[in-house]
């Protein structure tokens, strides 16, 4: 049995709201984030975890921003879960559109938007990258889109739409081009849907934080994939029927020390079962793979 790690860390298990029942304290003068993951039953969302984590430790943002995430199955009731949500109040409601939970997400948005008419709603995942679909023409109820990885476009997005909230209290940003990898739609162009730029991207994936560290991953919830940690994104090859490929053709791994870490903390939780998300299994550095086996075979 793997002791517990001698370093402690400071616990943010504040952001998950454990239920859409769950009481949500108001903070004066901040204004409220919610990140709505909907998953398949007994499997949880890394992304939604590394999203509300960025943005809660970004200290300037967290003196203006109340950030929360909230996990449902893709089997709820979405009439009482719409319900549950607009009590909720947020300010800024924002969903990953999978292929799992792409009608949910939908009818959802159309749902709130009578129940929350002043609130932003933005949608990102990998449904919306690089779709067919013109999910604003789908929606007219969807302020903002955001295709491609997240962690810096949605931090540029609070942040425009907070400057916007304290000047004319609009759900239109006023610079939307500020906001990389956002799509939009411009009124220079009819309402013409517009991508700003690609998304800016998170170029050393140590630099994270790390849900895991920050108590938001429990190894007994939501675990039918076991224990998530993210070994690399990215791809060399430039295959488009892909979702890696047709991108930057680099591959940016987090370290063997941190996954160690990683896997070293959720071990002594109680975690026997891990998943290492690696799209190319770093085919171009063999030795990481081993590294990798080595460190989870130490468990």
């Amino acid at each position: 049995m793997t002791s517990q790690p001698e370093t402690s860390y400071p616990s943010w298990k504040h952001l998950e709201l454990a239920s859409p029942e769950a009481a949500w304290e108001d903070t004066p003068g901040r204004k409220r984030l919610l990140l709505l993951a909907v998953n398949m039953p007994g499997y949880y969302s890394l992304a939604v975890r590394i999203l509300a984590l960025g943005l809660a430790q970004n200290e300037p943002l967290a003196r203006q921003l109340e950030v929360r995430y909230l996990e449902v199955d893709n089997t709820e009731d979405l009439v009482a879960l719409a319900g549950h949500l607009a009590a909720l109040r947020p300010d800024c409601l924002a969903w990953t559109a999978n292929i799992w939970n792409r009608l949910q997400v939908e009818e959802l948005i159309r749902r709130l938007r009578p129940m929350l008419p002043q609130a932003l709603f933005v949608c990102g995942g990998q449904e919306v990258t690089n779709s067919a679909v013109d999910f604003l023409a789908l929606l007219p109820e969807l302020d903002y889109c955001i295709e491609g990885e997240g962690e810096i476009a949605l931090l540029q997005l609070a942040q425009a739409w907070l400057e916007n909230e304290a000047q004319q209290g609009s759900r239109i940003l006023r610079d939307p081009h500020r906001v990389s990898g956002l799509r939009f739609r411009d009124p220079a162009q009819a309402g013409k849907s517009v991508l700003t730029r690609p998304a800016e991207l998170v170029q050393d994936l140590d630099a994270l934080p790390s849900v895991i560290l920050a108590g938001l991953v429990q190894p007994q919830s939501r675990n039918l994939l076991g224990v998530m940690l993210e070994g690399s994104r990215g791809c060399p090859n430039r295959c488009s029927f892909c979702f890696e490929g047709g991108r930057t053709g680099r591959v940016r791994s987090a370290s063997v020390a941190r996954l160690a870490e990683e896997a070293a903390w959720m071990a002594a939780q109680g975690a026997g079962y891990f998943h290492l998300l690696d799209p190319i299994l770093c085919n171009r550095t063999p030795a990481r793979p081993r590294a990798s086996r080595t460190v989870l075979a130490g468990l």
